[in-house]
């Protein structure tokens, strides 16, 4: 088993990329963080409020958000 520690409060949401290269995990630490399987933090993706879902297009080249504030983000990762 592994431990992934890189959010600084409660995880809401996770989603494995279709590739199966990486996955996002959303924070009400207000951020989203890409990681790779290792366990390595790849990206984190700053928010201004809660992050609590995240989800990924069928290619793994957009990563969408959704936040508290009744937004939706939208990030291309290509």
């Amino acid at each position: 088993m592994q431990s992934f520690t890189d959010h600084n409060d409660g995880v809401r949401g996770l989603a494995f990329s279709p590739d199966g290269e990486i996955f996002a995990t959303a924070s009400v630490d207000k951020a989203v963080k890409l990681w790779d399987l290792t366990g390595k933090n790849i990206a984190t993706i700053p928010d201004n409020n809660y992050v609590f879902a995240v989800a990924f297009s069928p290619d793994s080249k957009i990563l969408a958000s959704a936040g508290e504030d009744k937004t939706i983000q939208v990030f291309q990762l290509d």
